[in-house]
């Protein structure tokens, strides 16, 4: 083997030793960023049991930075903050006679999505008239839009065009 050939084999060698590092494929572990981490996971899948999502939209991974109130988040996508509106459901507003009400739904949303990874998924519209987005929000497998409903803290409230998923939250009320 001559010379070139032992140079070049020697290059080759050193190109794929690099491109196979953690560094360059992308998949470095020790990365603290926590919204990097979560995009590099596989696109989640919709519990069976909540067959009403809309499956050909996209799922969006997100986290929460703030809760606002009982079916409001503030939420970091992409270096991004974004508020969004759970869709389909209504709790009760600090500013009614029902402020009680509004701190106990304000402190079961905290509960289930405060500080956590979570994953979103657009019905029909993008947005509501105060520029939110409006989402089905899940922490794993546990539907929020949902639970806020079962555990009694939200109703059930049709936003039309955003459908899909009524008639699961009402079939909530007539378990009881």
């Amino acid at each position: 083997m001559n010379k070139t050939n032992r140079i070049f084999l020697f290059c080759l060698l050193i190109f794929f030793i690099v491109s196979c590092s953690p560094q360059a494929t992308g998949s470095n572990s020790l990365s603290t960023n926590k919204f990097e981490l979560q995009t590099a996971k596989s696109t989640p899948s919709i519990p069976i049991q909540y067959s009403c999502i809309p499956r050909n939209n996209p799922r969006e991974i997100a986290y929460v930075e703030k809760v606002i109130d009982g079916d409001s988040i503030l939420v970091k996508m992409n270096d991004i903050n974004y508020e969004v509106r759970y869709i389909g459901i209504n709790t009760p507003e600090f500013d009614s006679p029902q402020k009680t009400a509004a701190q106990h739904a304000t402190d079961i949303n905290r509960e289930l999505v405060q500080g956590k990874t979570i994953w979103m998924v657009k019905d029909i519209r993008e947005r509501d008239k105060y520029q939110r987005l409006l989402r089905f929000v899940f922490v794993g497998n546990t539907f929020v839009n949902y639970e806020l409903v079962r555990l009694g803290v939200a109703e059930v409230k049709d936003y039309p065009p955003d459908l899909s998923c009524q008639s699961l939250f009402k079939k909530i009320n007539l378990k009881e």
